[in-house]
């Protein structure tokens, strides 16, 4: 278990997850998986500036992946059009 899986955390769960959904193609969640493991090595990158043993953590917790992939999962389809739109400006998916 690393820092992001505490519950303190959520936060910064719930953003990693929106950035996640809105790099995911609006079709399906084929490329999920792949996603994932982006973000969280860019998460994890940005944090071994700071703390480097935490950084390492947290790439290697299997719990983060499942928790982020379970939860995306189960909110895609609840989602509307314009939410993930908004989802893929905030991650920079989308280029006006």
């Amino acid at each position: 278990m690393c820092q992001m899986c505490t519950e303190n955390m959520k936060t910064v769960r719930q953003l990693l997850a929106q950035k996640i959904v809105g790099l995911l193609p609006k079709e399906n969640d084929a490329a999920l998986e792949e996603t994932v493991e982006e973000v969280i090595k860019d998460h994890a990158q940005r944090v071994e500036n700071i703390n480097l043993e935490e950084g390492i953590r947290i790439q290697g917790c299997p719990d983060l992946r499942s928790d982020l992939i379970v939860g995306i999962r189960h909110a895609l389809p609840k989602l509307t059009i314009e939410e993930r739109f908004e989802m893929a400006l905030a991650a920079g998916a989308v280029r006006l």
